[in-house]
């Protein structure tokens, strides 16, 4: 009996010894910056990684900063949208996008994010068809098992201070530290993999793509995602901060048809003057405090020409597939959108600031647009491309 005793007394305190360790170094290391404590470790910063839990590194960076502004939405910001560009001129921005969430993630992003933060902006993006279809990303991530999900808040909680696959990360961070090799995301919420990117074929990719996804509803708003953004855009009516709703470009071919040359659309139609209508009905609430931005056009930057070779190595210049805009493009989109100073002339003009008295106007920019480049530069990529769609025998 008495050895049974101290058998339990050392299995338990080993237990308890071994959690002990396991705190004092996750709250230490704070792998994805979630337990931000006196005593955390400063110079392992550039260590700390998002990727392996992109959902709760976002919210580590949300629950650690003191931030004015919050940028939101998918990939397509979480890999181009620059917290540190020099436009923001000292601002604390995060970058808190998440790679392949749609509306329903941005959403729930930001309302943890005015839960935690008094900021002056949030930017939001929205991915062009986003709001046409029904998809809930939220499933399919990880963000469930996050702290934007709500639930499970204790257990979630301990697992950060003394679970053991917090304690295979933050070891992780010091073999990162111990190579000096900084994570795949900046401090601010960047992810930057040059490296990675400039090591594959581009058009090996972009083949794929093209096979692969569906495309993007041009039919209608989903209901239940229009609600969703306006019940969040009516709780940031009461609030003192500005809002800008930006509708990401996306490369040319990634829409185009050559059976729309005879009669050209302007694609997502209905969505963009579902937006233009809901920053109208949220601007009476609280007078100019949202704005509507749009670069899914057919500006000549969206219409970059791919490269000759299909099979080869080269890559555009600006854009990483047909989706996703480079970092260059991507601070051009903020810079146009907030004001900054010029840097690509040639690129003013991609984005339009919407309007009940130039909505038409745009729209008819986006039809000629799309018309001159299924007719001039563009009909080659898109027979390519249709080529591709084509059953094989």
């Amino acid at each position: 009996m008495h050895s049974g005793r101290r058998y339990n007394f050392l299995v338990i305190g080993g237990a308890l010894l071994a959690c002990l360790v396991f705190a004092v170094a996750n709250t230490t290391i704070d792998p994805f910056r979630v337990t931000p404590v006196p005593w955390r470790a400063k110079a392992l910063e550039p260590y700390r990684d998002l990727a392996n839990q992109i959902r709760t590194g976002k919210a580590g960076l949300i629950r650690s900063g003191k931030w004015q502004v919050g940028l939101f939405g998918s990939s397509r910001v979480d890999n181009a949208w620059n917290p540190d560009a020099a436009g923001w001129q000292g601002k604390r921005a995060v970058n808190v996008g998440a790679s392949g969430g749609f509306i329903y993630e941005t959403v729930g992003i930001a309302r943890y994010f005015l839960a935690h933060q008094k900021p002056e902006l949030l930017v939001i993006g929205i991915d062009p068809g986003d709001l046409g279809n029904a998809k809930d990303t939220r499933p399919k991530s990880d963000y469930y098992t996050s702290p934007f999900a709500g639930t499970d808040t204790l257990n979630r909680e301990i697992r950060y201070v003394a679970g053991l696959s917090t304690f295979e990360e933050s070891m992780q961070v010091l073999h990162r530290a111990a190579k000096k090799t900084p994570g795949e995301y900046t401090p601010h919420g960047l992810r930057l993999r040059p490296e990675v990117a400039n090591s594959r074929s581009q058009m090996k990719f972009i083949r794929d793509q093209i096979r692969s996804e569906r495309e993007d509803s041009d039919k209608g708003v989903d209901k239940d995602k229009a609600k969703l953004l306006r019940d969040f855009l009516t709780d940031c009516a009461h609030g003192d901060f500005q809002v800008v709703l930006l509708v990401h470009p996306v490369h040319a071919l990634s829409h185009a048809k050559s059976g729309d040359l005879a009669n050209t659309p302007a694609p997502f139609e209905d969505i963009r003057r579902f937006l233009l209508g809901l920053t109208e009905d949220m601007n009476a609430l609280r007078p100019g405090f949202i704005s509507y931005w749009d670069f899914c056009n057919f500006h000549p930057v969206n219409c970059e020409v791919l490269p000759a070779d299909k099979k080869g190595l080269d890559r555009m210049k600006h854009w990483n597939d047909l989706g996703h805009y480079d970092v260059e493009l991507g601070e051009a989109v903020l810079g146009q959108a907030l004001g900054w100073p010029v840097t690509h002339p040639e690129w003013q003009g991609q984005g339009w600031k919407i309007t009940r008295e130039n909505i038409d106007e745009y729209l008819a920019f986006v039809r000629k647009g799309y018309h001159d480049y299924l007719s001039g530069p563009g009909a080659a990529d898109v027979a390519w491309k249709e080529s591709l769609l084509r059953p094989t025998p």
